[in-house]
């Protein structure tokens, strides 16, 4: 057999780290730790063992990482409780930069596009297009919740201070921005709707604001899932609060599809059909535990109860109805998407093999 190369340095780090993680250490504990794992690593060494082996054995005689940190968390209680003051102000700060970034970013992009481009079709696009890219990256976020959260629990492990700080650099450089562009910006912010003219833009807005809805929500949802996030471990086996959150984000899309003014109302029924068609047919195809039938009322009552009271109102001030056109479509959109779930959803022989 050759030889494998084994890094002590690196192997003793990466125990020392998983301990600094878990418990209430101070900096005096870990380099104790340390030297015991090293003093330890050279006696078996000079008694026969190979490095690596040599390694093991001092890692256990040191402890169990779980026993250790529970020990540490009673002799230092006030690291852990650091810890949890530097997480509250790094939440405070992520916060506040999530709002900084969007009055500069999209505000900024808002303000330049309409200033050089006006109400062109070339402006449309560019905001369409805009839109659709931080609806990516929103939900690559999402798909990353793991990572990123993994990598601020290790800056504030090593550095809680240093972390929280550097948070708050991105807040504190906006007091360099003169008054009157950061009133522009924040103006600008309602540009989609108001200034650029044009139906996909502001839909593209309404969509990019409810991805970013429905990505809290999602993490919000699936805290108690250690795994990655999916529609099928959270449609699974769905709450009510769930269903009903996604039913009233359903209803919110389906009605401002209605924006499309140059569409005839026969499309505009057809197009509000379609997004509770995949609304149903995404709680029908991963449903697993759970009565289906329930889970579709409960995901579409909200609709239901909206459609057709502030429809009536509305036929009212307009003098002639069409709400039960789209109440139809919603039902009817309901009932084709959970046929076309059922229909399409993998048999359990099949889901077997594609696991």
């Amino acid at each position: 057999m050759g030889q494998t190369d084994f890094n002590l340095d690196q192997a003793i780090a990466n125990h020392i780290l998983l301990i600094q993680q878990k418990g209430s250490t101070t900096d005096s504990d870990l380099a104790e730790l340390k030297a015991h794992l090293y003093d330890a690593f050279e006696e078996l060494k000079s008694n026969g063992l190979n490095p690596e082996e040599a390694f093991m054995v001092a890692r256990h005689r040191l402890g169990d990482t779980e026993i250790l940190t529970n020990e540490y968390s009673k002799v230092n209680p006030s690291v852990q409780t650091n810890k949890l003051w530097a997480y509250l102000f790094l939440g405070v700060a992520l916060l506040a930069n999530g709002w900084t970034l969007l009055r500069l970013i999209a505000g900024g992009f808002y303000l330049l596009v309409f200033k050089n481009y006006h109400t062109t079709v070339v402006s449309s696009v560019m905001v369409v297009l805009f839109h659709i890219a931080l609806i990516v990256l929103v939900f690559y976020l999402v798909k990353k919740k793991h990572n990123i959260s993994r990598f601020l629990e290790r800056q504030v492990d090593i550095n809680p201070i240093k972390t929280v700080l550097l948070a708050f650099i991105p807040l504190c450089l906006t007091i360099f921005i003169p008054r009157q562009l950061n009133f522009e910006m924040i103006d600008a912010l309602r540009y989609p709707i108001y200034k650029f003219d044009n139906d996909y833009a502001e839909f593209s807005l309404y969509l990019l604001g409810m991805s970013m809805s429905l990505a809290a929500l999602s993490i919000i949802f699936s805290l108690k899932n250690v795994g990655h996030i999916s529609l099928k471990s959270l449609l699974a086996n769905p709450s009510i609060l769930l269903l009903l959150i996604f039913g009233f984000s359903t209803e919110l899309l389906a009605s401002t599809t209605r924006i499309f003014n140059n569409l005839e109302i026969i499309s505009n029924g057809f197009i509000f059909g379609f997004v509770y068609l995949l609304g149903s047919f995404l709680i029908s195809y991963h449903n697993v535990k759970g009565d289906l039938l329930k889970n579709l009322i409960t995901f579409s009552i909200i609709g239901l109860v909206l459609e057709t009271s502030v429809g009536i109102m509305a036929d009212i001030d307009r003098g002639f109805s069409l709400t039960g056109y789209f109440v139809s479509s919603l039902i009817l959109g309901v009932i084709i998407g959970a046929f076309l779930g059922i229909k399409m959803k993998p048999t359990e022989l099949e889901q077997s093999v594609i696991n």
